[in-house]
């Protein structure tokens, strides 16, 4: 599996942070080629089932997540969310916490472990930086979107 992790610092407040990069809209918006939703329509919560999908010409990828843990910021605690990827192509883990900044906004953590099923091994070396760079092109869109 390839690893990254992102660091993002925003003038925000953590509980709009939190919420941006977990608003599935956004994502949809912010993706090319992907449509982003709960598979029962409610917001994202604890033990909800994402789905990402991803349509290129007659290519479709199905990225379906598991949320395991989910705690937005409040009374001076970070937010935090654990999702597991549950896929046939897409596969891994995202850990995500938002904290207060000290200063004001707040700090953004997005850890990942991606695999893509049959992608060799080897290739991991590449895909964790282009992953990292298309992962964090999606959250400076998304806090964007949220001012």
């Amino acid at each position: 599996m390839a690893h990254f992790r992102r660091l993002i610092r925003s003038d925000l407040p953590p509980a709009t942070v939190f919420a941006a990069v977990l608003d599935l809209q956004g994502h949809t918006e912010v993706v090319p080629f992907t449509q982003s939703s709960t598979t029962d329509g409610r917001p994202v919560g604890e033990n909800s089932e994402l789905l990402g999908l991803t349509r290129i010409g007659p290519l479709t990828v199905r990225d379906t997540m598991t949320v395991i843990e989910f705690r937005p910021p409040g009374d001076g605690r970070a937010g935090y969310c654990l999702l597991v990827k549950t896929g046939r192509v897409v596969l891994g883990w995202i850990e995500l916490s938002v904290s207060d900044s000290g200063l004001g906004g707040s700090v953004l953590r997005w850890e990942q472990e991606i695999s893509i099923s049959h992608l060799p091994r080897l290739f991991d070396p590449l895909l964790g930086p282009v992953a990292g760079l298309g992962y964090g092109f999606a959250l400076h869109r998304l806090l964007r979107r949220a001012r």
